[in-house]
């Protein structure tokens, strides 16, 4: 077998230029259905029913137009006000962006320094622990760690 053999079936069988998709299928839905279907409930208007509701010992009624959406973000809102933090998160998150994590950056100090200073202090205390197990030993120690 020579290796233009094996070349050419490494080549698509299409030229270029040409789709490799047969039937000219569609590929991968953009979307999950669960997400369209959220999507197409979320955006409806609210029945006059449920654009209703109390809030507490208060009746509020969302105006007209209202939707899902709406009633959903009122919702949260009512939680956190009663006390529910993951309500509030989710609102302040949604707002003003997840709060940025810190990290301890050390100015001028490579990775390559650290990990090096890493592995020395772990060879110093893989030595120091081997000094210790050696004088439990000449003490008459059974073993590391144990007392005679």
């Amino acid at each position: 077998m020579g290796i233009e053999r094996r070349l050419a079936n490494l080549r698509p069988p299409w030229k270029p230029g040409e789709s490799g998709n047969p039937r000219g299928m569609p590929g991968r839905p953009k979307k999950k259905p669960i997400t369209a279907a959220y999507e197409a409930v979320i955006s409806d208007p609210l029945p006059p029913g449920l654009r209703k509701f109390r809030l507490g010992q208060r009746e509020l009624e969302l105006p007209e137009g209202s939707t899902f959406a709406d009633l959903i973000a009122l919702g949260q809102c009512a939680a956190a006000i009663k006390g529910n933090t993951a309500a509030a998160e989710e609102i302040a998150n949604r707002l003003e962006g997840k709060v940025a994590v810190e990290l301890d950056v050390i100015q001028g100090v490579s990775l390559g320094e650290r990990i090096r200073a890493a592995r020395m202090r772990l060879e110093r205390r893989s030595a120091s622990d081997d000094d210790a197990k050696e004088t439990a030993e000449e003490n008459g120690a059974g073993s590391y760690g144990t007392r005679p």
